[in-house]
C-alpha cells in the first residue's frame, strides 16, 4: 500500500491585474482612485488538502490460484479545497441628462427641455446612462463599500478512483482490464453562482430619484447567491465511467 497526503494554505491579494483596457473590456470601479481594487484575488484558494492511496493484493500465488487471486490494484485520489472568491454586482447604469452643456447653464441645476433657443418650458427631459457601473465610468460594477471578491462559492471536493485486474498472457506479455471513476461520489459542486446583487431603477426623467433594489429572488429573477450550475467544468463534472482493456507485450 502506498499512502501520499498533502496540505496547503494560501492567501493571495492584488491590485487587480485586469485593471486594463483588454480585449475591449475595462474594469476599473473608478479610474481616479486605484486603490479602490486592492482586495482578494481572483485566483485566493486558501485551504486545500489532496491525497492518494494505491492497493496491490500481497498473495504471490501461483499457478491456476494465482490467476484467481494475484493481479489486483486498486487507487483512489481525492481533493478538497475552500471556494473561490466572487465579487457583487450591479445592474444598470448611473443615468445622465440627455439634454446639452448649454441647455443646463440656460436651466440652471434642473435639466429641462428647450424646444427654441432661448425658451424653457420647465418639462423635465429623459435621461439615459452615462455608462457601464454605478459612477458612469464604463468599467467595474460593483459597490465600494462591499469591494471585490468579499464573497466565496461553497466548498468543493473530488474523488476518483481505479480499479484494475491483471492477467499474464505468458512470458513478458499480459492483458490489463481496468476500470475507471472520475466523481465516484457524484458529488454535486457548484460550479456558477448569480452575482448580481442590486440593481438600479426607478429613474426615467429628470426630476426622479433612482433607488438600489436587492435581488433577493422576486420577480422571476434568481437571487443574489443562489446556485445557477453545478459540476459544469472541466475539472467538475458528473460521475463518468470509463472500461479499459489493454494487451501489454
Amino acid at each position: 500500500m502506498a499512502v501520499t497526503l498533502g496540505y496547503r494554505y494560501a492567501h493571495s491579494v492584488d491590485d487587480n491585474p485586469y485593471a486594463q483596457a483588454y480585449r475591449g473590456r475595462f474594469n476599473v470601479l473608478d479610474p481616479g482612485n486605484l486603490a479602490l481594487e486592492h482586495g482578494t484575488s481572483n485566483l485566493d484558494i486558501r485551504d486545500q488538502l489532496r491525497g492518494g492511496v494505491v492497493l496491490h493484493e500481497p498473495w504471490h500465488a501461483t499457478g491456476w490460484l494465482g490467476e484467481l487471486v494475484d493481479g489486483y490494484t486498486m487507487g483512489m485520489t481525492g481533493s478538497v479545497r475552500s471556494g473561490r472568491p466572487y465579487t457583487m454586482r450591479v445592474s444598470s447604469t448611473v443615468p445622465s441628462m440627455s439634454c446639452s452643456y448649454e441647455e443646463w447653464l440656460q436651466a440652471g441645476s434642473n435639466c429641462v427641455q428647450i424646444p427654441l433657443p432661448g425658451v424653457i418650458t420647465g418639462v423635465g427631459v429623459a435621461i439615459s446612462g452615462l455608462g457601464g457601473g454605478l459612477n458612469g465610468s464604463g468599467g467595474g460594477k460593483w459597490l465600494p463599500m462591499i469591494g471585490r471578491n468579499t464573497f466565496r462559492y461553497p466548498g468543493t471536493y473530488n474523488a476518483s478512483l481505479r480499479m484494475g485486474k491483471r492477467f499474464s498472457l505468458g512470458g513478458r506479455a499480459y492483458m490489463l482490464f481496468q476500470t475507471d471513476i472520475s466523481n465516484v461520489l457524484n458529488h454535486r459542486n457548484v460550479t456558477h453562482i448569480e452575482t448580481m446583487g442590486y440593481t438600479l431603477a426607478g429613474v426615467k426623467t429628470s426630476t426622479e430619484t433612482g433607488k438600489l433594489t436587492f435581488l433577493d429572488g422576486a420577480k422571476g429573477h434568481a437571487a443574489f447567491g443562489a446556485v445557477t450550475n453545478t459540476n459544469s467544468t472541466r475539472m467538475y463534472t458528473d460521475r463518468q465511467v470509463e472500461l479499459i482493456m489493454k494487451l501489454i507485450f
